[in-house]
């Protein structure tokens, strides 16, 4: 709490995977015309997600603990499931 105020963050979090492949075709089109690669090669996206963005709440005090992120989206990841639903 800062001045009697309760303060919190409104996050949200995103899983993301490399592709490969767009990494490998945006560096081939670099090799072969440099800089032009980025404005004239197809606009793919680097990153892919691998799940849906979850969304959360976190206060000040937690936001500067340890290792915050992670069990933000662990917690809300295991929210989102519905019951009865184990891998």
């Amino acid at each position: 709490m800062h001045a009697g105020a309760i303060t919190f963050f409104r996050v949200s979090i995103e899983r993301l995977v490399v592709d490969l492949g767009a990494v490998r075709r945006q560096h081939g089109l670099e090799l072969q015309i440099g800089a032009l690669a980025q404005h004239m090669g197809p606009d793919e996206d680097i990153a892919r997600p691998i799940l849906p963005a979850v969304a959360g709440l976190v206060c000040e005090s937690c936001a500067m603990a340890g290792d915050p992120l992670f069990d933000l989206w662990s917690k809300a990841t295991d929210a989102a499931e519905p019951e009865g639903s184990s891998s």
